[in-house]
C-alpha cells in the first residue's frame, strides 16, 4: 500500500472517528439521565420498535401488523410505513435497557448521518474541509435536531437527502454516468419514509423545469433520469406491493391529508426561531438564517442553489397558498415547513462555501500542513458543539430535571383506552407504560376510511369492543407475531364482528381450519361461528410474490454494486493509460 492510500484511509478514518465522538458528546448529557423527554411522534414510533422486538424475539423476520402495541387492533403501521431503519434500534433491545437503545441508535443514525454528508460534499467539492463544515451545518441545524426528537421517518430521511442531491447534480451538471447515485439515495429514502420520497420528487421536479429554461439539458442526461428512477423503482418493490394490493382503491386511510392551517408557520415566525436559535420545527439556526440573507455567490453551481434555498424557506410559509391546494395532491405534505430540511440542505453547502472562501482570503490556510488543518478542525469541532448546546439547553434540561407530574404512569384500568399525554418522561422503568395508551398520533392511521368517518367505530376498535349477534363485548386478545388469537364461547350460532382491521391479505382461521370471512360496516373482519368455545386466529400473510419481490430488489441492489465497481475499475485503468 502506498503513502498516499494510506494516508487517505488514516484521514478517513480520522473523520469518522471525530464524527463518532461528537456524536456521543451529543447524547452524552442525556444518555446518563436514564431518561427521555418524550412528545410527538416518539410514541408511534417506539410502539412499532416494540413490536419488531417482541417478533424477533420469537424468531418473526417480518412485522406486518400490530398485534401487541396500537391496542391489539391488527393495524397496518408496518404495511404501509417503511420500517427497516428501525430494526437496528430493536436489535439493540436484546442488548441494552429501553432507553439506553433509544439513544444508542439515535447515535448511530446521527454519526451516519455526519459521515454521508460529509462523503458526499467531498464529492462535490473535492475539499475536505469544506465537508467537515457542510457535515456539521447540516446536522446541527436546529430543524433537523428538531425531527432527532421525535420525528424519526423524517430524521432517518433526512440521512439520505445528501446522495440524492449529489445525484442530481452529477445527472444535471456533472458525470452522468454517475447516474446511481440517484438511484441509490432515492431508494434508501423509499424504505425509511414514504412521504419525503413525495417531497423530494416535488423538489426535483422544480429543479429540472427551472433548468430547462436556464440550462440546456441533453436527451442522454433526460435518458439517465429515467435509468436511475427504473432503477429505484426496481430497488423498492418489496415497500410499494403492499401499497398495491391492500391499499390503493381499498378505502384505508393513511395520516389526515391536508394543510393543518394552525401549522403553516409565517416568514416572521421563522425568522424569530432562527435567530434564537431554537430546536423547533420552524428554525433553520442563526448561522443558515444569515445564509440566507446574505449567501450570494457568483459561482454558478451554488449561485443556483442559493436560490434553491430561499425557494424552500418561501415553499415552507404562509406566502404560498397552502390553504388554496389543500384538497389536492399537494396537500399530502401537511405540513409546510418540512421544506425547512431542503432549504437547509441548500443553504449549508452555500455557507460552507462562503466560510471556506473566507478563511483563503483572511487566514494562512495551508492545507498541506498537517498540524494547521487539525488545529482547524478542532476549532470546528469546539464552535460546534458550543452551538450545539447552545441550541439544545432547553431539551436536556427538560430531560435532567426530574418532574413527577410528567413521569407517566400506568394508564387507568378504565373501560375507555386513553390518549397519552403530551410530553411526559420515561425511565427503563415506566418505558413500557406508554403502550397502555392510545398514541398521541397515529394511533389509527391506516384504519379503514368507514371507521375512521364513525366516531363510535374507530372508538370500539380501539377499546377491543366486539360485537356478537348486535351486542358490544370487550374482548382481549392473545398477542403473537402477525396474528391476534380469540378465545370465544358463544350459546348460539352467532355472527361476530372482531376488533381487528381488516386488510385484502388479512387471514381467518377457526379451531385449526382456514375460513372465509366477511368485512364489516366498521372494516373490521366479521365471522360467522357455530355454537361453543371457538379459538380464532387473525393475522395477515402477505402473497409469496412479497418474499419473491424482496429476493429480486436484492440481486438488483447486488447488480448495481457490481456496475459501481466495475465502472470504478475501468475509470483507473482509463487513468492509468492517459498517464503513460
Amino acid at each position: 500500500m502506498n503513502i498516499f492510500k494510506r494516508n487517505k484511509i488514516l484521514i478517513n478514518l480520522g473523520i469518522v472517528s471525530l464524527f463518532s465522538i461528537f456524536a456521543y458528546l451529543m447524547i452524552l448529557p442525556l444518555y446518563t439521565t436514564g431518561k427521555v423527554a418524550v412528545l410527538s411522534d416518539f410514541y408511534f414510533h417506539a410502539a412499532r420498535v416494540e413490536e419488531i422486538f417482541n417478533n424477533l424475539k420469537h424468531g418473526e423476520m417480518f412485522t406486518f401488523i400490530a398485534t401487541l402495541t396500537f391496542q391489539h387492533t391488527g393495524v397496518g403501521s408496518f404495511l404501509f410505513y417503511p420500517t427497516l431503519f428501525l430494526y437496528p434500534w430493536a436489535i439493540l433491545r436484546f442488548f441494552f435497557n429501553p432507553i439506553n437503545s433509544f439513544y444508542m441508535w439515535y447515535w448511530l443514525i446521527t454519526v451516519l448521518t455526519f459521515v454521508i454528508s460529509y462523503y458526499c460534499m467531498f464529492k462535490f467539492s473535492k475539499n475536505r474541509l469544506q465537508s467537515l463544515i457542510f457535515s456539521f451545518l447540516y446536522v446541527l441545524m436546529p430543524y433537523h435536531l428538531y425531527l432527532g426528537t421525535s420525528v424519526f421517518g423524517e430524521f432517518i430521511a433526512s440521512m439520505f437527502l445528501p446522495i440524492i442531491f449529489l445525484g442530481a447534480y452529477y445527472i444535471f451538471y456533472g458525470d452522468y454516468r454517475k447516474w446511481y447515485f440517484l438511484s441509490i439515495g432515492m431508494a434508501l429514502l423509499g424504505y425509511s419514509h414514504i412521504l419525503s420520497v413525495f417531497m423530494t420528487c416535488e423538489v426535483l421536479v422544480i429543479i429540472f423545469i427551472i433548468l430547462l429554461f436556464i440550462k440546456k439539458i441533453s436527451i442522454k442526461r433526460i435518458g439517465y433520469i429515467l435509468i436511475s428512477a427504473i432503477v429505484t423503482l426496481l430497488m423498492v418493490l418489496p415497500v410499494i406491493y403492499p401499497f398495491i394490493t391492500d391499499f390503493i382503491g381499498k378505502n384505508i386511510s393513511s395520516a389526515l391529508p391536508g394543510i393543518s392551517p394552525p401549522l403553516l408557520m409565517t416568514g416572521s415566525r421563522i425568522f424569530e426561531a432562527s435567530i434564537s436559535n431554537e430546536v423547533t420545527n420552524c428554525s433553520i439556526g442563526v448561522i443558515l438564517l444569515v445564509t440566507l440573507f446574505f449567501g450570494y455567490v457568483k459561482e454558478k453551481p451554488y449561485r443556483f442553489i442559493y436560490y434553491l434555498g430561499i425557494l424552500c424557506v418561501v415553499i415552507s410559509t404562509n406566502l404560498i397558498p397552502w390553504m388554496a391546494v389543500s384538497d389536492t395532491f399537494l396537500g399530502m405534505v401537511q405540513l409546510p415547513f418540512r421544506y425547512l430540511m431542503y432549504a437547509g440542505l441548500f443553504l449549508a453547502t452555500v455557507c460552507c462555501y462562503k466560510i471556506l472562501m473566507y478563511m483563503q482570503r483572511n487566514t494562512n490556510l495551508n492545507q498541506k500542513n498537517v498540524y494547521h488543518r487539525i488545529q482547524i478542525t478542532l476549532i470546528i469541532f469546539g464552535g460546534s458543539f458550543i452551538f450545539y448546546y447552545g441550541a439544545n439547553s432547553d431539551i436536556i434540561d427538560r430531560v435532567k430535571v426530574d418532574n413527577s407530574e410528567q413521569y407517566l404512569q400506568p394508564a387507568n384500568s378504565s373501560d375507555s383506552v386513553q390518549v397519552v399525554p403530551n410530553i411526559v418522561q420515561l425511565d427503563k422503568n415506566n418505558y413500557r407504560n406508554q403502550f397502555g395508551y392510545a398514541v398521541l398520533y397515529g394511533e389509527t392511521d391506516y384504519y379503514p376510511k368507514v371507521a375512521i368517518d364513525n366516531e363510535k367505530y374507530k372508538n370500539d376498535i380501539i377499546n377491543n369492543i366486539a360485537v356478537i349477534n348486535k351486542k358490544e363485548i370487550k374482548i382481549t386478545p392473545i398477542s403473537q407475531p402477525n396474528q391476534l388469537v380469540y378465545d370465544i364461547n358463544v350459546a348460539q350460532k352467532s355472527n361476530v364482528d372482531l376488533p381487528v382491521i381488516a386488510y385484502t391479505n388479512t387471514k381467518v382461521n377457526i379451531d385449526g381450519k382456514n375460513k372465509e370471512f366477511t368485512i364489516s360496516d366498521r372494516g373490521t373482519v366479521n365471522v360467522k361461528l357455530s355454537r361453543g368455545e371457538h379459538t380464532i386466529t387473525v393475522g395477515y400473510e402477505p402473497p409469496k410474490t412479497f418474499y419473491r419481490l424482496i429476493v429480486f430488489s436484492i440481486f438488483v441492489i447486488i447488480g448495481l454494486c457490481v456496475f459501481i465497481i466495475n465502472n470504478k475499475i475501468n475509470s483507473k485503468r482509463m487513468v492509468k493509460i492517459i498517464s503513460k
